[in-house]
């Protein structure tokens, strides 16, 4: 049994005078005025940004401007999107009849759009960035090469300019928590709270500092233990020998 799906309606667009400072652009009634619902809103604002360089990446809407990749802030949003649609309210003159006036969403109702449900399944998501143009496998198993932009089939941006810093994802753990294969990741944190680049040997572990060429180092006893001995730093009198069995320190 095959499931309805909703139909998107046509957008009515500017006409008139009004073209001249709006442009020929769709029109969207804003939420709240006229018995417009939010959520309607957010539909038909996805509806007329398809194919304007507005992404998914996540949960979270990126765009490309100033040849950087970042998120789309909700303060940003309210003047940006107004390139392509024109939000108005209904007024009444004083004969009874409705009006249109064109106006700006608020920066609440953009911040209730961009994380609407509505409004990011019409965005085209995002699923790997590459700095340069690479080979890939599209959809229809076909070798491509993908050059800078988006490439809809798998979801691949290539992006050759800087990407804004992303919000900290509160699930990832911190670096000072991850191994690489030169020890512990060294942090931002200041001087004298970071992780070393290599523990401590068996009973010194918790009572010698790690140093290593000089950099600001943390007393080993606040290394996780789950560690490995030859995984962590090295003391300040001798370097931690790899031991025949790579066990955790106890």
């Amino acid at each position: 049994m095959s499931v309805p799906t909703e139909k998107i309606p046509v957008l009515e667009k500017v006409t008139g005078p009004a073209t001249i400072r709006y442009g020929k652009v769709p029109k969207i009634h804003l939420p709240g005025s006229g018995g417009q619902l939010q959520r309607e809103f957010n539909t038909h604002v996805g509806q007329a940004l398809v194919g304007k360089c507005l992404y998914r990446r996540g949960k979270r809407p990126y765009n490309v401007a100033f040849n950087e990749l970042g998120e789309m802030m909700p303060t940003t949003f309210v003047s940006w999107a107004t390139q392509f649609f024109a939000p108005y309210r209904t007024r009444t003159d004083k004969d009874g009849e409705p009006v249109h006036q064109f106006a700006d969403m608020t920066e609440q109702v953009a911040k209730h759009c961009l994380n609407s449900l509505e409004f990011r399944e019409a965005l085209p998501p995002i699923n790997r960035i590459y700095p340069s143009p690479v080979p890939l496998m599209n959809n229809q198993d076909q070798l491509i090469l993908c050059t800078p932009g988006y490439e809809p089939s798998s979801g691949t941006y290539i992006h050759t300019g800087p990407l804004l810093p992303q919000p900290p994802d509160p699930a990832r753990p911190p670096l000072t928590h991850m191994v690489s294969s030169e020890g512990y990741y060294k942090s931002s944190t200041p001087a004298g709270k970071r992780a070393c680049s290599r523990g401590t040997c068996g009973a010194e572990r918790n009572t010698t500092p790690c140093a290593k060429a000089g950099t600001p180092s943390l007393p080993c006893a606040s290394i996780p233990p789950a560690i490995p001995a030859w995984a962590t730093c090295s003391c300040a009198t001798a370097p931690c020998a790899a031991p025949s069995s790579k066990s955790p320190i106890p």
